[in-house]
């Protein structure tokens, strides 16, 4: 039977020893970190929810994810069905220097992705404008209104089932981190964050399936 939203909440409210709306973790509180948790999730594994969509490219080298976009995981194609190859800016600043400035096209050859601003890359030649490209990327998954239990109790979770413990764990990891100043409670925050990152197996993997190259230096 596929984890609901309620399946969650509720979990965490007997491990909280909560009752009824809330009165020290109120549901609100309880439904706001579990979005937090499915964006956690899907940072750490971009596996969990990631999408193939066509990207819009703006004029000029620099490009960004759609809205809601959190990691270029790879571009594909371009509109014409032409490959697009990752490379790096130090690649490219060795064999073209002002590849930057060259004449822009409707069909790039190489990407650039940037591990340290996951929603920027960039594109050789640089882009006219109307120019798009198909791409593999992360995005934010879907957000329940924090209003109330009832109205959501019954929805799915935003990424797969597989993922449920985990987001109990980071969920009772923010809620006890509430309390903080209880050595008991931060005791049992930081050991819900454990193994909310065990469960996800750690960033490193995440950077890992998210960086065609394995890395790259800034591109500018």
């Amino acid at each position: 039977m596929a984890q609901t939203v309620g399946d969650i909440i509720d979990r965490a409210k007997r491990i909280l020893q909560e009752r009824g709306e809330g009165i020290r973790w109120t549901d609100s509180e309880l439904i706001g970190w579990l979005n937090e948790a499915y964006v956690a999730v899907a940072v750490e594994r971009p596996d969990a929810h990631s999408t193939v969509g066509t990207i819009n490219l703006s004029a000029g080298p620099r490009q960004e994810l759609p809205a809601g976009g959190l990691r270029l995981m790879d571009v594909l194609a371009s509109a014409s069905g032409r490959a697009v190859r990752p490379t790096t800016q130090r690649m490219l600043a060795t064999m073209r220097p002002t590849w930057q400035s060259e004449t822009a096209t409707t069909d790039p050859e190489f990407y650039v992705p940037d591990d340290r601003h996951p929603t920027t890359f960039w594109v050789y030649p640089p882009a006219t404008e109307g120019a798009s490209v198909e791409a593999l990327y992360v995005t934010t998954p879907e957000q329940h209104a924090t209003d109330t239990l009832a109205a959501i109790a019954d929805s799915p979770i935003s990424v797969s089932d597989r993922y449920a413990t985990a987001l109990l764990d980071f969920t009772l990891y923010r809620a006890f981190a509430k309390d903080a100043e209880s050595p008991a409670n931060l005791n049992r925050s930081q050991g819900h964050y454990q193994a909310f990152a065990n469960a996800v197996s750690g960033k490193g993997r995440g950077d890992v399936l998210t960086s065609p190259t394995g890395g790259t230096d800034d591109a500018g």
